[in-house]
């Protein structure tokens, strides 16, 4: 029993992080929301073409076959780019991997229960709203930690003059997370609505699907009993 709520936790656990890396990735393809934090934090006013570097920087980034406008960056920045490129290429495949992961997981061990684990999921939600409380909070150390840990160099280290620091300063990035936190929210949210409805109706369905089966070997035992009484 305790080896079922492990799975069951782990992998509701698992579709959060999936989700919040998937919508984190997505904020680099969302035009709207960039461009509004970009005026948001005068970006556009200390840049001359900032809307056009930061297409080409997110082109790049999110194109394999992109090349990066060199022109207003250093060095520096270039190779700091290019560390973020793979590391954004690495995460597209790993998303892809864990939702084919949580397909099979749902599928083969949660189907028949379906309903708990949107119970599960539901209980889950408060962990969002937890981490957007603990971001706004201490997110300078977690932004430090973060790039310490997926960074094998010290290039994302750039001063306030650099570009990509006048274009994506730190409110920037925490901006960025609370988005991706929020869309995170509301699919769970949808999601955990609909396995406790799938659910809920799969178990009300089977007590009738079984009243079905029971009445065709009830009136095969009632006319094997006539059977022998005659």
């Amino acid at each position: 029993m305790l080896k079922k709520y492990l799975y069951t936790g782990g992998l509701a656990l698992f579709i959060i992080i999936t989700l919040l890396l998937f919508n984190i990735l997505g904020i680099f393809t969302d035009q709207g929301f960039v461009t509004e934090q970009l005026e948001k934090n005068n970006a556009t006013e200390r840049i001359s073409n900032a809307k056009e570097i930061d297409q080409n920087v997110r082109t790049y980034l999110t194109e394999p076959t992109k090349e990066l406008n060199q022109t207003k960056l250093t060095q520096r920045e270039i190779l700091h780019l290019e560390d973020v490129k793979n590391l954004y290429t690495v995460g597209n495949i790993l998303v892809a991997l864990f939702f084919f992961l949580i397909a099979l997981g749902l599928f083969y061990h949660l189907m028949p229960k379906l309903w708990e684990f949107g119970l599960v999921l539901l209980g889950f939600v408060a962990l969002i709203v937890g981490l957007g409380a603990i971001a706004q909070w201490q997110f300078d150390s977690l932004f430090t930690l973060f790039h310490k840990i997926v960074f094998t160099n010290d290039l994302w280290l750039l001063s306030a003059e650099h570009t990509l620091i006048k274009l994506y300063p730190q409110e920037f990035f925490l901006n960025s997370f609370l988005k991706a936190l929020d869309r995170t929210f509301i699919i769970t949210l949808a999601l955990s609505l609909i396995f406790l409805a799938t659910g809920l109706f799969r178990l009300k369905k089977r007590p009738n699907e079984e009243n079905k089966s029971e009445k065709p070997e009830k009136k095969r035992n009632s006319k094997k009993k006539k059977k022998k009484s005659s």
